[in-house]
This record gives structure tokens, sequence and C-alpha cells, in this order.
């Protein structure tokens, strides 16, 4: 009689079937789980991470007297979900400003935190109503977790410039005095990045005959742009 070995020689098929299996499922879960957290990183994909302390932080800034909106998220991203982002937007009037600014310079909230603000003028240049805001500058910073020891870009339709680490204060005074003296209502500090022939300038708008004044106040600033070449350009 001959030997019955067609059982096993089944069983060690299907063994092996199964196995085969079981590694493309694996393989196919692997290939699966890469793509998802591809797209994620690719689409900045946002995980939320709620926080009691940043509730109260909301709290806080909305019951501040002018603050019309408050709108926040924090949240952690693909690969690595740690190190929360907090970002809050915030839309106040003018005269709330201020006290706006005071609030998030002494917030103890723990975390660094991403501010946007929306406030609206009633001045004409608009220019004069940012000054407060490079006056807080190195409160900024050093709340949103930056090292002052680099620079703060302020960019808005009325002021572009680039702050080093102690220019605040001169930059407040110059953008006063041409301001208040000389009805300067845009004031921007091109990098030779923004310039299409490569130059770095000084850009004003202002309703003056005599430029020459605007032009002296900011050689005599000591900002690292006092020497840069200036356009004067129409309002």
């Amino acid at each position: 009689m001959e030997p019955r070995t067609q059982p096993t020689t089944q069983r060690s098929s299907a063994a092996r079937a199964i196995r085969v299996s079981a590694l493309l499922l694996s393989a196919i879960a692997v290939v699966a789980a890469g793509v998802t957290l591809y797209s994620w990183i690719v689409n900045e994909e946002h995980f939320a991470r709620p926080s009691a302390a940043f509730d109260a932080l909301e709290d806080r800034i909305g019951s501040l007297p002018g603050v019309v909106a408050v709108e926040k998220e924090r949240w952690v991203e693909a690969p690595t979900f740690s190190q929360p982002t907090s970002w809050m937007r915030v839309e106040v009037e003018q005269s709330g400003l201020r006290g706006l600014l005071d609030a998030a310079c002494s917030s103890d909230y723990p975390d660094p935190v991403s501010w946007s603000s929306t406030s609206t003028t009633r001045t004409a240049s608009g220019l004069a109503d940012l000054l407060p805001l490079l006056g807080h500058v190195d409160e900024i910073a050093e709340s949103a977790g930056r090292d002052r020891a680099g620079s703060v870009e302020v960019n808005s339709p009325f002021l572009a410039v680039t702050i080093a680490d102690g220019e605040s204060d001169e930059y407040v005074a110059l953008l006063r005095e041409l301001v208040e003296d000389h009805s300067v209502t845009s004031f921007w500090a091109d990098d030779s990045g923004t310039q299409v022939d490569g130059v770095e300038r000084v850009q004003i708008v202002a309703p003056t005959d005599d430029p020459g004044e605007i032009e002296r106040a900011l050689r005599a600033s000591g900002l690292a742009i006092a020497d840069l070449p200036v356009r004067f350009l129409a309002q």
C-alpha cells in the first residue's frame, strides 16, 4: 500500500498560503498607513488637542473691552503628534487694541501662541494705529516663543518693516515723528528679495512738497535702514 502523504501536503500548502496572505495583508496595511500619514503631512492635517488653560485664555481675551470676536485652535500635526500649536485670532475695535496687546503680552498661558488680530481704524492713514504694536514687539516675540535675538517682521498695507533686536524704540520714535510732523501715511522698508531690481530701499507715501525733511529724519534715526535709498510715492 502506498503511503498517504496527500493530506500532509495539503496542510503544508494551506499553511504557506495563510502565511503569504498574512504577510500580504500586513504589507497592504503598512502601505495604507504610510499613504495616510503622508497625506496628513502634505495637507498639514490638524489633530485637535484641547486645553483648559487655552480655554481660559480665550475667555479672558473675549472679555476685554473692544473685543468683538475670538477664534482659537490648538492642535498637533503628523508625523510627531507632539508640541501642540496654539493659535488665536481676535477681532478688536481700535479703542481696545492696546488692551489686547497688554493682555497678550502679560498672559500666563504656558505655551507659545500664534496671534492674529484685526482692528478697524478710524484714521485716514492707519499707520499711526500700528505704533502701539511696534512698541510691544519684544513682548509679542517673547510670548510667541520666538528668540528675540533674531528679527520680527511687521507687514501691513501701511507698514512693512523688519525690526531687529533693540530697534523697536527707534522705529516707534521715527514713525511717530513722520506721522505727526510730516503726515506720512505709509512706510515700507523693503529688502532686496522683494524688489524687482534687487535693490533694498525705503518707500514712503506722504502729502508733502518737501521730502528732504522726511529723508533727514530717516538718516538721523540710527536704524539699520537709515542709509537706504528713499523713494517717495504718490498717494
